[in-house]
């Protein structure tokens, strides 16, 4: 949504991902610049290390960790030089991509985090969260959320936004036959929650809202929208 609104001529947009989901079959597609590093992700998983031993799993892990980031942080440095790059936007966190925040960081680039969901921050992100030029979330209760957890870093909230463009269904008769099929009345005001059904979007939050916005609200209706991604 973001991508299609920054003039190619004043914006070179690099997207790097640790997967390859529709979104990103899309931008290549659309001949977008993608790159593929999945070993940038943090941390590794080293499952097949595990032993019966709690302690030394532990020990495992962070030798792992360590291992990770000493590779990785050199190379993630040089190639945002290479690259020219001028801003780094984080998707969504701090912990998976903490390897690129520190090469970012010692490159001497600005680095902006954007929340998506809502989670409790964990101690090595909140230690991090100081090399953040800017935090920002998508809803302004999610920017409080963050900020109580960052001590009161600032943390702003800018919804998500949608190009301005009239499409078909914006039409006033789409509009009602969409409302008839939905067994909408004139008087109907229907609340929609658009999100895959995972318990990260919480719905457990807009049914329980709902029912009590319903209880002085009688003519207001709840519709979800939304796919199953265990299918």
């Amino acid at each position: 949504s973001l991508l299609p609104l920054l003039d190619p001529h004043q914006f070179d947009v690099k997207i790097v991902t640790y997967g390859s989901g529709p979104f990103i079959q899309q931008l290549r597609q659309e001949n977008r610049a993608v790159y593929y590093f999945s070993k940038w992700r943090f941390p590794w998983l080293i499952a097949e290390l595990k032993t019966p031993n709690k302690l030394l799993n532990r020990a495992i892990y962070f030798f792992g960790i360590g291992i990770q980031l000493i590779a990785l942080v050199p190379v993630i440095t040089v190639w945002l030089c290479l690259k020219k790059v001028d801003l780094i936007h984080l998707n969504n966190e701090i912990l998976s991509h903490l390897p690129l925040l520190i090469a970012g960081r010692l490159a001497g680039k600005q680095i902006v985090c954007h929340f998506h969901g809502w989670r409790n921050l964990t101690s090595t992100e909140k230690l991090a969260s100081r090399y953040v030029d800017k935090f920002i979330a998508v809803t302004q209760s999610g920017a409080d959320f963050y900020s109580w957890q960052l001590n009161g870093k600032n943390v702003e909230g800018i919804p998500n936004g949608l190009a301005d463009q009239e499409k078909e269904e914006d039409k006033p008769e789409v509009r009602d036959e969409t409302r008839r099929k939905l067994g909408l009345k004139e008087n109907d005001f229907l609340a929609i929650l658009i999100g895959r059904f995972i318990p990260l979007k919480g719905h457990s939050v807009f049914f329980r809202s709902l029912a009590k916005a319903m209880a002085k609200n009688p003519n207001l209706r709840g519709l979800v929208v939304g796919n199953d991604p265990s299918d």
